[in-house]
């Protein structure tokens, strides 16, 4: 209810799916390969929904929220790249 009064639409309505492929901006997933929460292939199915430059990245250990703390330095030179790409277009 707090949605549909501070958004104006109800949860279950929200797709990030089809929010994605409106997507004109880079756009960089990081997505645990063992992630209790949300399924891998929810990461794949909006990676194949967007638009623009995107890249995505599955860390195969890594639970929900836990790729930094799994590969901290692969994970700052991924960002970085992927940042310094984006500023460059």
């Amino acid at each position: 209810m707090i949605t549909k009064v501070r958004a104006g639409y109800m949860l279950g309505e929200a797709s990030a799916v089809d929010q994605v492929k409106e997507n004109t901006r880079p756009l960089m997933i990081i997505h645990g390969g063992n992630d209790e929460l949300v399924p891998t292939d929810m990461a794949k199915e909006i990676y194949d929904a967007a638009g623009g430059d995107k890249s995505i990245w599955i860390v195969p250990a890594a639970g929900h929220t836990k790729a930094f703390d799994i590969k901290t330095k692969t994970y700052e030179k991924r960002v970085g790249a992927f940042v310094d790409r984006a500023l460059d277009q």
